[in-house]
């Protein structure tokens, strides 16, 4: 909103221009544009980062709870994407303040594929080319482990293995 607001009492003034060539920027109008977008960058970085942290209380899996997915493609995809995204805003910082606006351009338009691949491609192909029985050996440990808390939250005495059965569902197999 801020951005918007700021563009728009620039393109007030004669630093902001639109002519027959395109559009034309004074050049403080196009450093202080370049710190705004750095700025907003930073932003969507931490953004990046809080929603790692989010992924940790509240998923949108099948079971809504952490697993394989989002401990092993998800958090290490959303570092990559905050570390990239830091990239990106110190890469619009220096080629905005310069003037090499393309730069700025293959930057942004960079990070915003990555964001899509990251947290919507790349969870969508390893649930669908990963076969069930893999994706079930690989989401035991985390199913064992969400057990052990749920007991211990609300002391429920430990049921031995016999009685479980060997898939610890309580169905002798």
């Amino acid at each position: 909103t801020v951005a918007l607001i700021v563009v728009g009492l620039y393109s007030l003034t004669p630093g902001l221009r639109w002519e027959r060539n395109g559009l034309r920027m004074s050049t403080l109008v196009r450093k202080h544009l370049s710190v705004l977008a750095a700025v907003i960058l930073l932003l969507t970085m931490w953004s990046y980062r809080l929603a790692s942290y989010d992924l940790l209380i509240q998923t949108a899996g099948e079971s809504a709870s952490f697993s394989y997915v989002d401990h092993q493609w998800l958090l290490p995809g959303l570092l990559i994407l905050s570390i990239v995204t830091v990239a990106a805003a110190a890469t619009m910082l220096f080629s905005g303040w310069t003037g090499q606006l393309r730069t700025s351009f293959i930057a942004v338009t960079a990070v915003v594929i990555l964001s899509v691949a990251v947290q919507e491609v790349v969870p969508l192909i390893v649930e669908r080319f990963t076969p069930p029985e893999a994706l079930a050996v690989s989401e035991r440990p985390y199913t064992a482990i969400r057990a052990q808390f749920t007991q211990r939250a609300y002391e429920i005495p430990l049921m031995p293995r016999e009685v479980l059965g060997p898939g610890g569902s309580g169905q002798e197999s």
